[in-house]
């Protein structure tokens, strides 16, 4: 089938049966348009420096915001808040004084506190738990241990973390039952 322009419109489907598309007469107000300054084809001008300047603006905008979440997801951030420094400080000034059972609890305290990056939060679980082996209390001191050792498995202080664990699991393995 040919249209007025003397083009076919014929297409073979892959059965090789002959497949015709039908073909539109123009629109009526096609003369209308030119006319009226309206665009026949696309859209105008203007129209298009709109599109194209607020595609840039996003774009540039989000540039800008990718570039500030990178620069804070890389930047190293304060490993620990001012008000938790003074809660480890007391916690040590009590354990240097002596008093061991009011550090454990400061030491718990800063423990549960937001915001303590991992090494920090295993060498106060470390401190935490020698002392509760110093004061004789290994099943608690285990914990700490164990909270030191996941939290910063390579460790400087991890050959002594070991041999405190070792010596706590065979303390609790030889005591009696109660």
């Amino acid at each position: 089938m040919e249209n007025e322009k003397g083009i076919s419109k014929e297409k073979e489907t892959a059965s090789g049966h002959k497949k015709t598309d039908p073909v539109l007469p123009p629109l009526k107000n096609e003369e209308n348009n030119s006319s009226t300054g309206e665009p026949v084809d696309g859209i105008s001008p203007t129209l298009k420096k709109g599109i194209i300047g607020f595609t840039a603006i996003t774009v540039l905008i989000f540039g800008v915001f990718g570039t500030l979440l990178i620069k804070k997801l890389l930047s190293p951030g304060k490993e620990t808040r001012p008000e938790n420094h003074e809660v480890l400080t007391v916690a040590e000034r009590l354990h240097q004084a002596g008093l061991e059972e009011q550090a454990l609890e400061q030491y718990e305290k800063f423990l549960v506190l937001p915001g303590i990056g991992r090494e920090t939060r295993a060498k106060v679980s470390f401190d935490t738990g020698k002392l509760y082996l110093k004061l004789d209390n290994c099943a608690e001191g285990l914990v700490y241990f164990f909270q030191s050792q996941v939290a910063f498995p390579k460790a400087p202080w991890a050959a002594e973390l070991t041999s405190h664990i070792d010596h706590c699991l065979t303390r609790l393995n030889q005591s009696p039952p109660k």
